[in-house]
């Protein structure tokens, strides 16, 4: 099974009044019979409200964090890519194990709370077990 998909997410609550869209591409195969190898790869780009909120420093921030004025335009956010294994214990039961790799771009990257605090560069592990019925 393969598959790729496009998403839109718009702020109702206000924060921010941005949106974020991306574009997503995965594959699935079993790989023996009780396991399953699944990855994917994707990118998301950031309104300039949404960057601006997340990624920018303002005048009345800088002095409090001790970091730069910075305004963050919209732009590519990030690309990611991610991979899956799952292992079917039986016909309920199933465990599984994953990981993300996901690269801050543009402006996202260039800003100071991810230059001089955080890391451009994103790590996720997991691990879960399923019972389906």
């Amino acid at each position: 099974q393969a598959g790729i998909y496009g998403w839109g997410l718009a702020d109702v609550t206000g924060s921010h009044n941005g949106w974020t869209a991306g574009v997503s591409g995965y594959v699935m195969r079993p790989v023996a019979r009780a396991v399953t190898l699944a990855a994917g790869a994707a990118a998301t780009y950031g309104s300039d409200n949404y960057t601006d909120t997340y990624f920018s420093v303002t005048p009345g921030d800088s002095p409090a964090s001790g970091l730069p004025v910075y305004s963050a335009g919209a732009g590519i956010r990030d690309v990611r890519g991610w991979i899956v294994g799952t292992l079917h214990l039986g016909p309920r039961w199933h465990v599984g194990a994953g990981a993300l790799y996901a690269r801050l771009l543009g402006d996202a990257a260039d800003s100071p709370v991810v230059d001089e605090r955080g890391s451009a560069d994103q790590w996720i592990y997991g691990a879960g077990a399923l019972y389906s019925w």
